[in-house]
């Protein structure tokens, strides 16, 4: 579009974080804890902090039960994340030690913040997410045009756009979805 900067976003995976806010407003970050404690307590549910890159949540789950032999079932999370960027999220895992849980090394993804409880993370157990995008610009870019542009953004909004990512794949329906939501 005319006067806009060239740029690319989501270049790579790394060039997109998203980190769930939950409902007491604590953020699940993608930094690594720089010392891994298991905090124990009574309960059969181990919760910890996923973080993963490059890999769907129903990926990183379906290899988090294979690593833990047990069924899929037993871990569950709030909501799906990106599978093209560095996400965050809370999850609980049923029915499995918490030494077993802490020790797990998979490409892709890391457990912090381990701790053992009760209940159980359910679908929809989240506020939000927090995005951090990283945009790619030539050397010659003017940060006064992006700044211009996120004041119109916080000024007028923008629009969010239903995709695949919320309708799924590889059904493109989504032009029809659009038309029951705006019905």
């Amino acid at each position: 579009s005319e006067g806009l900067p060239m740029g690319y976003i989501k270049y790579l995976p790394f060039d997109f974080i998203v980190e769930e806010i939950r409902k007491d407003g604590s953020v699940v970050t993608i930094e690594r804890a720089e010392e891994q404690n298991t905090v124990q307590s009574e309960g059969a549910t181990v919760f910890a902090d996923l973080v993963k890159v490059g890999i769907s949540s129903i990926e990183a789950v379906e290899l988090i039960a294979k690593s833990l032999a047990c069924d899929p079932r037993q871990l569950s999370y709030a909501g799906i994340k990106d599978t093209v960027a560095i996400t965050a999220q809370k999850m609980s895992i049923r029915n499995i030690p918490s030494s077993t849980v802490a020790s797990l090394t998979i490409p892709q993804l890391f457990l912090k913040n381990i701790t053992v409880g009760k209940g159980v993370i359910m679908v929809g157990d989240l506020e939000g997410n927090r995005f951090t995008l990283y945009i790619r610009t030539s050397n010659d870019f003017d940060p006064s045009a992006l700044d211009a542009q996120v004041a119109a953004i916080k000024a007028d909004g923008l629009y969010n756009y239903y995709g695949p990512q919320r309708f799924g794949t590889p059904r493109y329906i989504s032009h029809i979805l659009g038309k029951y939501i705006l019905q």
